[in-house]
């Protein structure tokens, strides 16, 4: 749950709240004696489904800001592996599969965390894990002839 999924959390509580204080008063000074009685019965009751939907929001931030350290730590590492790949002189194969599956599983990652926004029908939306396919798609590109092992085979022939 991001900053503002819990921020509008908290201002349904808090109107929530507000609102049931302010029937309160009114059938109190309204004279409005049996719906008073029955309100100042059934607010405690409500108050305390209040408080328990909003610690089910607190826990789910947690829950999220958790699994955000975990994703930061896999874009670490998939930005390590790919300076590691394209900065070795001799790069292989199996080096090359590391980086690309480390920057595959921070793309899944972060779309298990994110959603989709924009997305519609006819419109495919801004992907929040774009920015990391343009890094894949450069990697996939960046020293194929190295990887490549007609390439390099070719090349050597030259």
């Amino acid at each position: 749950m991001t900053r503002n999924g819990l921020l509008w959390r908290l201002q349904l509580v808090m109107g929530t709240l507000l609102l049931m204080i302010c029937a309160l008063a009114y059938t109190k000074f309204a004279a409005l004696t049996p719906y008073y009685e029955l309100l100042k019965d059934v607010i405690p009751l409500l108050v305390a489904v209040l408080a328990a939907y909003f610690v089910q929001v607190l826990q789910q931030r947690a829950a999220f800001v958790t699994s955000l350290r975990s994703l930061w730590s896999r874009l670490i590492e998939a930005k390590t592996a790919l300076l590691r790949y394209t900065w070795d002189p001799v790069p292989t194969w199996e080096k090359y599969q590391d980086a690309y599956d480390s920057l595959s599983r921070a793309i899944d990652e972060v779309r298990s965390l994110y959603r989709n926004h924009g997305e519609s029908k006819d419109y495919i939306g801004y992907y929040p894990y774009e920015p990391m396919h343009d890094m894949r798609k450069a990697l996939k590109d960046t020293r194929k002839h190295d990887i490549d092992p007609k390439a390099r085979a070719t090349r050597k022939r030259k």
